[in-house]
C-alpha cells in the first residue's frame, strides 16, 4: 500500500516535469548510445493539458509502469506533448531515431485502452513512449518512460 502511494507521488512529480533532461545524446548506432527524442515532441515546464486529461495520463502511466516493472525494473516518466497532426508519425519518428544497438520491444497487451505504447531496449536499458489519446485537447500527451539502467547512463 505504501509503495503504491510513493509510486503515485513519484509519478505525479515526474509527470509535472521534475525530471532531468529527457533528451539523450546518441543516435550514431555505436555501442552505449541512447534513443533521441524526435523533434516533433515538445517539452513543457507545465504541460498544457486539463485536469481530466492529466488524470488519464497519470492513471495510464501508472498502469503501464506496473506492467513493465517485473521485466525492466522501475521506470521513470516524463510528460511531453505532440501536436495532433504529428501524433500518427510518432512511432515512425521514434524508430527513425533508434540507434542500431537498440531493438523494438513487443509490448502487446501492456497499454491500456485509449493509449499507444512504443518500446525499445538495448542491453537491459529500456525506453518507451506512451501516447495518450487527447479526446479533444489541443495537444496529445506523450509519456517517456525510462528504466534506471538507461537513466544512470544519462548522468555520466
Amino acid at each position: 500500500m505504501i509503495r503504491a502511494a510513493v509510486t503515485s507521488l513519484l509519478m505525479i512529480g515526474a509527470l509535472a516535469g521534475c525530471d532531468e533532461n529527457p533528451a539523450a545524446a546518441g543516435g550514431s548506432g555505436a555501442a552505449g548510445t541512447m534513443p533521441e527524442l524526435p523533434a516533433i515532441l515538445v517539452t513543457h515546464d507545465d504541460p498544457p493539458i486539463g485536469s481530466a486529461l492529466n488524470h488519464r495520463v497519470v492513471r495510464a502511466s501508472r498502469e503501464v509502469a506496473v506492467r513493465l516493472e517485473p521485466r525492466w525494473g522501475d521506470v521513470q516518466p516524463r510528460i511531453l506533448t505532440v501536436a495532433p497532426e504529428n501524433r500518427d508519425r510518432l512511432g515512425a519518428e521514434l524508430r527513425k531515431a533508434l540507434p542500431t544497438d537498440w531493438q523494438i520491444e513487443p509490448l502487446d497487451g501492456v497499454a491500456p485502452k485509449g493509449t499507444r505504447l512504443y518500446g525499445f531496449s538495448s542491453g537491459g536499458r529500456f525506453f518507451a513512449a506512451l501516447l495518450v489519446e487527447p479526446e479533444g485537447a489541443p495537444v496529445t500527451p506523450v509519456v517517456i518512460l525510462r528504466n534506471r539502467k538507461l537513466l544512470d547512463m544519462t548522468k555520466g
